[in-house]
């Protein structure tokens, strides 16, 4: 019997279907209480179709499972219940091509790599920095160097700040560490964030993307940075970086920063986790926001709505979850209507961005823009229309008037 109980349970998930899959898995212990007894995320990683490869590890010890102080085992069998959380990574490529990064060499066009050594000139001490025109300054020590046009084009709210700046006048910086401040920084030069690795399964908070993300998007945010905050933004939710301990403050935050996705992401992990976290911190704190309480309850309520427009089937657009997107072939009011109803933040940045509009702000502000845009079209289509019609009608008066004549 002792040596029985001292063994250890692992688990294994496989993907049995015809596809890769990347995916996020936590393995969740629940005791015949309800309560989480022991829970093992682990980072997102490929899971090959057909069986071939599977995830999963040591997940608990067999005496601490018969220990019936635990309360883990339920049912009059005496069972042991494991849930499995999975949160699917939808871009397969994006991923292999991030964790493997091998590619053919090509040449590329030099000034990005040019404007970055303009920006790392400056902070080598024995480099005239005459070149530079306006002065950071960090903590009251550190001094960082940069050029007024760059941050006027990249960065445009970090511009106003030196924009009336003597070329001799140190800028304070209050708010954000040096580190963070450098980054964004030379993100403005050209330089790409965050550096494209692997997350190591062992110790993913430790990863740079983790550690500072929230940190990088406010201050992206403060200084005009879209895209960089929304290149962040995209990362923490590829990465699926959402646990049951940090959602609230991930969604009170993303709601604060007009974080779209990210909020899109933690509403959709809340639901999922409801019965964990209903008596949780996030509870709480959602008691205290009333419209954020009631966004959680129209994306709850539009789940299984989704569902039923799809005819149960799954798809790659939403986060978690199936999403589509409407053809035009119905009335522009139809059209409204259904793309509000059923486009994810992804796929309202998608087509906002093919269209040349903004793609930063609230999922509210991105439907309302395509609205607008839908408007728009249907009314220049309908005046086209109008006019095309109105050139039939006055074409066959005029024939109808010509051949009156000829018979006269």
């Amino acid at each position: 019997e002792r040596a029985v109980d001292s063994g250890i349970v692992q688990l294994c998930l496989y993907n049995k279907g015809e596809e890769h899959l990347v995916a996020a898995v936590s393995f969740v212990v629940r005791g015949s209480t309800g309560r989480v007894y022991y829970e093992k995320p682990m980072a997102p990683g490929l899971l090959r179709a057909r069986g071939k490869s599977g995830r999963g590890g040591n997940i608990i010890e067999r005496r601490k499972i018969l220990d019936r102080a635990h309360e883990i085992l339920v049912g009059e069998q005496q069972s042991l219940v494991v849930e499995v959380v999975i949160q699917v990574c939808e871009d397969v490529e994006l991923y292999e091509w991030v964790s493997n990064g091998g590619h053919y060499f090509t040449p590329q066009n030099p000034c990005p790599k040019n404007l970055m050594k303009l920006l790392l000139l400056q902070e080598d001490h024995n480099d005239d920095t005459s070149l530079a025109d306006v002065h950071f300054q960090i903590n009251d020590e550190v001094v960082i160097h940069a050029h007024k046009l760059i941050l006027k084009m990249n960065a445009p709210e970090l511009y106003l700040l030196c924009e009336d700046a003597d070329t001799n006048q140190s800028i304070p910086i209050t708010g954000i560490s040096e580190e963070v401040f450098r980054i964004v920084l030379y993100y403005a030069y050209g330089g790409t964030f965050p550096k494209r690795e692997p997350i190591k399964a062992s110790s993913p908070e430790k990863e740079p993307i983790l550690k500072l993300g929230l940190e990088i998007i406010e201050a992206a945010d403060r200084y005009g940075m879209i895209e960089l905050k929304i290149l962040v933004e995209t990362y923490l939710v590829a990465y699926r970086v959402m646990r049951k301990h940090n959602v609230a403050d991930m969604l009170l935050f993303a709601d604060a920063k007009n974080c779209a996705l990210l909020k899109e992401y933690a509403f959709a992990y809340a639901i999922s986790r409801s019965r964990d976290i209903i008596n949780s911190e996030l509870s709480a704190k959602l008691k205290e926001s009333n419209s954020l309480l009631q966004e959680l309850f129209v994306a709850a309520a539009e789940i299984p709505e989704r569902r039923a427009s799809m005819g149960g089937a799954s798809g790659t657009g939403g986060v978690g979850g199936s999403s589509h997107c409407g053809s035009l072939n119905g009335s522009a009011e139809d059209d409204l209507v259904f793309h509000r109803r059923s486009l994810c933040v992804n796929e309202l940045r998608i087509e906002l961005s093919e269209n040349d509009l903004e793609v930063d702000g609230s999922k509210e502000m991105l439907e309302s823009r395509l609205e607008q845009m839908r408007l728009q079209q249907y009314t220049v289509r309908s005046s086209v229309s109008t006019q095309s019609s109105s050139s039939s009608i006055a074409c066959s008066l005029e024939t109808q008037e010509s051949e009156r004549r000829f018979r006269g």
